[in-house]
């Protein structure tokens, strides 16, 4: 799962006690059909912004992170795990959609 500062409020709200609250008590985290597995909503750098809003506005997400997927290191062929390079925010999304509209009116007005 994730951890965000509406999952902390939330707890802090319920009367969880920071020094004492495991993350995985408050954590923002979904289940599959099972229950079983949790699973963190996430993107990869390759995805489209489209798509990360997509995912975010479909899980209800402010922000979602981004992860390199698992592979292999071309220079060693040693396996690479899964990494977060870093974390998209709804406000990030929404400036790059409304750059790219405003870039496409831009190109159909001349």
């Amino acid at each position: 799962g994730i951890l965000t500062e509406r999952d902390y409020l939330n707890a802090v709200a319920r009367g969880f006690i920071s020094a004492s609250t495991k993350v995985s008590e408050v954590m923002t985290s979904f289940r599959d059909a099972s229950k079983k597995i949790a699973k963190l909503v996430s993107v990869s750098p390759e995805d489209s912004v489209l798509a990360a809003m997509e995912s975010m506005t479909n899980n209800r997400l402010r922000h979602i992170p981004v992860i390199a997927s698992k592979g292999v290191n071309p220079k060693d062929q040693s396996p690479i795990e899964p990494r977060v390079l870093g974390v998209v925010s709804i406000g990030e999304v929404l400036k790059a959609l409304l750059a790219e509209s405003r870039s496409e009116i831009s190109h159909l007005e001349s």
